[in-house]
């Protein structure tokens, strides 16, 4: 029963879920992530698995599966396309991050809806469990962010430093990729804005200060 529920789980809901997660935009999904009939199956059978007496009842192995989804979903949907725009030139890389910081989002939030009966009565009842979303998000960190935050550092800083010498910049992209660091930090099971501060801002503050003491040498020299 757990092969074939699960296999109804991944065909009618996760695996549909994240192709539209990738391929629509924000206006689209946002009016329909998933369509009706397709999350009340998903929930259905999530339900129906999760209700049973020992040895059929299935929580604990839908809450692992839940997690490797996730995870399969980050390794072979953002790693490779982050991978690819490190070769590009920096804003390229920073629109990718963005995107794949809104997918994440959608991704995280749409597997919790699926998956809310675990919530609701397995998470509470497990010790040192976290809930679904607090999971996605710190697979998330683990996985991704930690991977390539000092890249989008590394680009975000250049272009700050471009604008500083007047060259125009599109500060919505670099406004959304600072936002990463500091909206992960928040959407983490403990509010950490250590995020934000210990690996960014810290770096900003030596870099500015870097750029104005070569400003007042050039300007003194």
């Amino acid at each position: 029963m757990m092969e074939e529920g699960w296999k109804t789980v991944q065909d009618i809901g996760i695996t549909p879920f994240f192709t539209r997660v990738e391929t629509m935009d924000q206006g689209r999904f946002s009016k329909k992530s998933l369509p009706r009939d397709q999350y009340l199956n998903t929930y259905d059978t999530i339900f129906t698995m999760c209700i049973q007496r020992e040895p059929f009842n299935f929580s604990e192995r839908l809450y692992e599966k839940h997690s490797k989804a996730l995870l399969d979903y980050f390794d072979t949907a953002f790693q490779p396309k982050l991978n690819e725009a490190k070769g590009k030139h920096g804003v390229a890389f920073l629109k990718e991050w963005v995107k794949r910081w809104r997918c994440c989002i959608w991704a995280v939030d749409g597997m919790c809806r699926m998956f809310m009966y675990l919530d609701r009565f397995y998470v509470p009842n497990s010790e040192d469990l976290l809930n679904t979303a607090d999971q996605g998000y710190s697979l998330f960190r683990d996985h991704v962010f930690l991977a390539y935050h000092e890249m989008s550092r590394s680009c975000l800083l250049e272009c700050i430093r471009r604008e500083r010498e007047g060259e125009e910049q599109d500060r919505d992209l670099l406004r959304d990729a600072i936002k990463v660091f500091v909206d992960l930090g928040y959407k983490l099971p403990k509010v950490n804005l250590g995020i934000y501060e210990d690996n960014f801002q810290v770096n900003l503050i030596a870099d500015t200060k870097e750029y104005y003491r070569q400003k007042s040498r050039e300007t003194s020299a």
